[in-house]
């Protein structure tokens, strides 16, 4: 695969990396060559440098995954919202 986004050497944190959206940039930014980190409440499938079990809901979760990530070039989120929680600007469905 042709880097034409210049990945190769840098290195990414890839949020929601177990599925979907998330595992496929997890790999594409492998293939590029990048030293992705990827965070999940899932196992991660992809070969990437660290996979790290997080609980996006749990606040403890994400500063223990923060702690033990390198410094970064770059950061993607593929997580989905978490399920049964509104945002503070959503509204009810009438």
């Amino acid at each position: 695969m042709r880097d034409i986004l210049g990945y190769s050497g840098r290195t990414v944190v890839v949020s929601g990396a177990a599925t979907g959206m998330g595992a496929a940039v997890a790999r594409t930014l492998v293939d590029l060559g990048a030293e992705v980190y990827a965070l999940d409440v899932k196992p991660v499938a992809a070969p990437v440098a660290q996979a790290t079990v997080v609980d996006l809901r749990e606040r403890a979760s994400i500063d223990a995954a923060v702690a033990k990530l390198p410094p970064t070039s770059i950061g993607s989120s593929t997580a989905p919202a978490c399920p049964g929680r509104r945002s503070r600007t959503s509204t009810p469905h009438s």
